[in-house]
């Protein structure tokens, strides 16, 4: 199956992996609940929960079909080499998907505006700096 996606790919002329044009939704989604967590905590501007909550439904639903592809490109560009950086990759993206997961049941429990909301919005924010930093050392690494 993956094999015959890529195939299809080359013939339109795409070449690249697929991984990185999904990578930024999650990532983006992680930064930005952080970004709206800080502030809520900060300036007191309760009205930015939402946002926050939302950043991580969203990071949640863009994160599975970046693993998916990411996954992808793994077997298709690596041969699916069992490399510790990738392996990493893996066992993080699930662990960002217990946290985003963890952040939308808070959510819907009204606890938005709470210091735990907000450390779990870190964390979600600190998994995601580990994945792009394992990323970065497998294409740009020694």
């Amino acid at each position: 199956m993956t094999e015959f996606i890529y195939s299809i790919l080359v013939k339109i002329g795409y070449t690249h992996p697929l991984h990185p044009a999904l990578v930024h939704f999650p990532i983006g989604m992680a930064m930005g609940a952080l970004a709206f967590m800080i502030v809520l905590s900060w300036l007191k501007k309760t009205e930015l929960a939402p946002a926050a909550y939302y950043s991580h439904i969203f990071g949640l639903i863009t994160l599975l079909p970046t693993m998916i592809v990411g996954y992808m490109d793994w077997q298709h560009f690596y041969n699916g080499d069992p490399n510790p950086l990738i392996i990493a990759k893996i066992v993080l993206g699930f662990v960002l998907m217990a946290l985003f997961s963890y952040a939308i049941l808070l959510g819907r429990q009204g606890e938005i505006n709470t210091r735990k909301f907000l450390v779990i919005s870190m964390l979600c924010f600190v998994v995601t700096c580990l994945i792009g930093f394992f990323g970065g050392e497998l294409q740009y690494g020694s």
